[in-house]
This record gives structure tokens, sequence and C-alpha cells, in this order.
């Protein structure tokens, strides 16, 4: 139930937030899904919350959350209205601003974060 209701949340702030052009609520959105998916990945590995049954693996998880964000987004586009929301400037993203530093920490960290699991898995025969 917590994950469900913490999930919600992550949507509805990534709706308020979301920048108004496509290009930049990509960049967004990656930040917000390599996160949520680097807490998914802590919690499969260090708890009974999360668990990948058959024909279900870390690649389907992410390929989900990009598709039901995209989903959310455009519901939202249609269901909230621009005074609820507060997108972020289109400038946040360019060199030497915030968010641009935010894009590049976040792929930064994902890739070396993924790369030491991935080193981390034993092979089983």
């Amino acid at each position: 139930m917590a994950i469900t209701t913490a999930f919600s949340f992550y949507i509805l702030l990534g709706i308020r937030f979301s920048p108004k052009s496509w290009p930049y609520k990509i960049a967004f959105y990656g930040v917000i899904i390599n996160i949520g998916m680097t807490l998914e990945t802590i919690l499969k590995n260090t708890t009974r919350l999360i668990e990948y049954n058959f024909e279900w693996d870390f690649w389907d998880s992410y390929t989900s959350w990009w598709a039901f964000f995209i989903l959310m987004e455009w519901l939202g586009g249609k269901i909230v209205p621009d005074s609820s929301r507060k997108p972020l400037a289109e400038n946040s993203f360019r060199f030497g601003n915030w968010f641009f530093f935010v894009v590049h920490f976040t792929a930064i960290v994902t890739l070396l974060l993924a790369g030491y699991y991935l080193g981390t898995l034993q092979k089983i025969d």
C-alpha cells in the first residue's frame, strides 16, 4: 500500500513540475525514472516488497515506468489545468543551470550504480 501511494505522489510531482516542451520533458522524466528505478532495485535487493517473476525483469520494469509516466503526462495535460502546474523553466536545462547538473549527475550515478550492480550478480548454474 505504501509503494502504491508513494508512486501516485511521484506521478503527481512529475505532472506538476513537468516542462512544457517535449524534449525537456524527456530529460525531466529521465531523471525521475532513473531515481525511481534505483529505489526499485534497492528495495528489490534488500526487502521482499518487490519480486520479479519469470518473464519479468529489470528491463521490463524500466520500460513500464517510461510508458506509464508518458501516458500519465499526456492524461495529466488533458486533466490538470495550467494554473495548477508549475513547469520547470526551459532555461533550467541549459549548460550551467541547476537542472543541467541534476540531469548529468543522475545519468552518471545511474551508470556507475548499474555497473556496480551488474558486477555483483553471480552466475547461477
